[in-house]
C-alpha cells in the first residue's frame, strides 16, 4: 500500500483540485494521511467534502512542513504502507502517477526515491513549461541545477528516466525502508532546504534518486506573494547555514559567508527590482539566525 502524505497550511483553494487528481489515480490501493497546520483548522473538513476516507491527525498548530510530514509518515508505516508519497495540497497528479511510481521502485530495490516531470501550474498549466526533471547537487557546497529548467515539454527530449541528487520535496515518492533508515524531513529546519538534507542522507546510504518521464505533476505554487517570499528567502538562508553546521562543512559555511557579504551591492540592486527591500531584509536575517543556531519555526511574523 502507498501512504498519501499532505500536510495543509493555506491551501483550501487548492483542495478540489488534489483530491479530484487523486480520485482519479488507475492504481487504488493507496491511504492518504493529512494534518492541519493552520491554526483556523478548516482544511480537513473541506477535504472530507471531496474526498470522504482519509486519515487525519490532530491539528497541533503550524509545526512545519517537516515534521509534519514525519508524523504522517511514521502513522503510515505503523499501518503498513509500502511506499510513502509526500505531496504538496498544490500539486496535480497526471492519473497513471502513483502506478508508475510503484513500478518503478518494485522494479529495482536500489531505487530509494522517485518522482516525475513537474510542470509549471497556475495561467502555465496548458504550456507545460517544465518547473524540473529532478536536479544535480554538489551537496557540500549546497549547489544545485535543476535539470531542463523552463524548457518546454514538448520539445525538450526528456528520457523515460533519469538518475538524479534530489527531487522536488513536495512530490517525494519514497520506499519505507529509506524512511526506516535515514529518516525523513530535518525538523529543525521548519521549512525549505528539506529535499537536498533528504537527499544528502539517501545518497550516502547507497540509494538511486529517478525521476520519470512517464508521468508528470504539476506544480500551482502561487510565486507572486511577497509575504510567502519573505518567509521562503528567510528560512532557505538559515537553513542553509544549519545544513552546514549539521554536515560539519565548515569550511564551506565560511566560503559561502564571505561570498554573500561580497555581493551585497548586487543582491540590493536584484532584490530591490524584482522582489522588494523587504525580502532582502529577511534574506541576510536568514543568513544571521542561521549562523546563530535559531532552529524550528522563527519568532518573525511575516508580511506583505
Amino acid at each position: 500500500m502507498i501512504g498519501i502524505l499532505v500536510v495543509f497550511f493555506e491551501d483550501l483553494g487548492n483542495i478540489p483540485r488534489l483530491a479530484a487528481s487523486l480520485l482519479s489515480q488507475d492504481y487504488k490501493d493507496f491511504r492518504v494521511y493529512c494534518i492541519d497546520n493552520n491554526p483556523c483548522f478548516q482544511h480537513i473538513d473541506a477535504f472530507r467534502k471531496v474526498f470522504c476516507d482519509f486519515d487525519f491527525l490532530p491539528s497541533q498548530g503550524n509545526i512545519g512542513f517537516a515534521k509534519g510530514n514525519n508524523l504522517l509518515a511514521q502513522q503510515a508505516i505503523e499501518e503498513g504502507c509500502e511506499y510513502l508519497f509526500v505531496l504538496n495540497p498544490d500539486m496535480e497528479l497526471a492519473s497513471n502517477s502513483l502506478s508508475i511510481f510503484k513500478k518503478i521502485c518494485d522494479q529495482n530495490t536500489a531505487i530509494g526515491i522517485c518522482s516525475s516531470v513537474l510542470l509549471f501550474g497556475q495561467e502555465k498549466r496548458n504550456s507545460e513549461q517544465i518547473q524540473l526533471f529532478g536536479g544535480k547537487a554538489n551537496f557540500k557546497k549546497q549547489v544545485k541545477d535543476f535539470l531542463f529548467c523552463n524548457q518546454y515539454l514538448i520539445s525538450a527530449d526528456l528520457p523515460d528516466s533519469l538518475i538524479v541528487d534530489f527531487v522536488n520535496g513536495g512530490s517525494t515518492f519514497i520506499r519505507k525502508e529509506v524512511v526506516t533508515r535515514c529518516g525523513l524531513f530535518e525538523e529543525s529546519y521548519f521549512m525549505y532546504n528539506d529535499e537536498i538534507d533528504l537527499a544528502f542522507r539517501v545518497f550516502k546510504a547507497g540509494f538511486k534518486t529517478v525521476v520519470t518521464s512517464k508521468t508528470k505533476i504539476w506544480h500551482h505554487h502561487d510565486w507572486s506573494l511577497k509575504r510567502s517570499n519573505q518567509a521562503m528567502y528567510y528560512y532557505m538562508m538559515r537553513n542553509r547555514y544549519l545544513y552546514f553546521k549539521k554536515h560539519q562543512l565548515y569550511f564551506n559555511l565560511l566560503y559561502d559567508l564571505v561570498l554573500q557579504v561580497a555581493t551585497i551591492p548586487i543582491k540590493i540592486k536584484w532584490f530591490c527590482g524584482s522582489l522588494s527591500k523587504s525580502v532582502l531584509k529577511y534574506y541576510y536575517l536568514g543568513i544571521l539566525y542561521g549562523i546563530l543556531g535559531e532552529k524550528g519555526k522563527s519568532r518573525f511574523r511575516f508580511y506583505e
